[in-house]
């Protein structure tokens, strides 16, 4: 997996994001069918409306490992958003994204808003 900005992403079914991206704009990966995985880094404050929505592919959203000293958390195999540091989810962000099977929320204590529809 390279690491890439979203907009170099296009066509690759795993895809590492480059570090220091804080947010994943509305509709950045939306209907990207190709996505299988994506690696968010660590410093991800905000996922935008319907991000990943139509993403029929995606089974694991992960976060990339913290530098030394930062808080540790996992995105793995599921989406795991505990202990990572995301303050919002939007509106429909992981809408039709069947076979993320599993969404743990715990600890969760970051995320101050959270969007309808945002795992339906």
């Amino acid at each position: 997996m390279a690491t890439r900005a979203p907009h170099e992403a296009r066509g690759e079914p795993n895809v590492v994001l480059s570090p220091g991206a804080e947010r994943i704009a509305d509709r950045e990966f939306h209907s990207a069918r190709w996505l299988e995985t994506i690696v968010l880094p660590s410093d991800i404050k905000s996922i935008g409306d319907h991000a990943f929505a139509y993403c029929d592919a995606l089974t694991a959203v992960k976060l990339q490992q913290p530098a030394p000293g930062e808080m540790a958390g996992g995105l793995d195999a599921c989406l795991n958003i505990a202990r990572t540091g995301i303050q919002s989810i939007g509106h429909s962000a992981f809408e039709e994204c069947h076979l993320l099977t599993s969404i743990n929320l715990e600890s969760l204590t970051s995320c101050t808003s959270l969007g309808s529809h945002a795992f339906f």
